[in-house]
């Protein structure tokens, strides 16, 4: 099977772990890591005594083929996260700090009960 990352050498720090999800089906959900043999063999050490559903291997493998529409998808979303976090930083109260992650981590300053209203309902300061 083709590899979409190539291979950096013995030195590996941090480990390239990756999620990947096959689009409006976040069931199929599976991560992977690209790591020397002598990393995966002590990670299989540890492995979970469960293995994949055959769907989710499926799309796994299947989603190589479409590396480019990937790209497009996780640069959308990087797109989208950062345009979320400049929201939530313009947003009184609220600091957003910068992430590479998922995710958008926020500090509420003052009182967190009353800006959940504020965030849902789109209500001013």
């Amino acid at each position: 099977m083709p590899s979409r990352l190539p291979y950096r050498g013995e030195l590996v720090a941090p480990l390239p772990f990756r999620p990947q999800v096959v689009k409006d089906a976040a069931a199929l959900r599976l991560g992977f890591c690209v790591a020397p043999p002598w990393v995966v063999q002590e990670l299989e050490k540890v492995v979970l005594p469960y293995h994949l559903a055959a769907p989710t291997q499926l799309a796994g493998v299947l989603a190589l083929d479409f590396g480019a529409e990937m790209d497009k998808r996780v640069a959308m979303l990087v797109r989208e996260r950062e345009r979320l976090r400049a929201e939530l930083d313009a947003v009184e109260g609220v600091t957003a700090l910068p992430s590479g992650a998922n995710f958008v981590l926020v500090r509420v300053h003052g009182d967190g009960h009353g800006l959940w209203p504020r965030l849902v309902y789109h209500i001013p300061a």
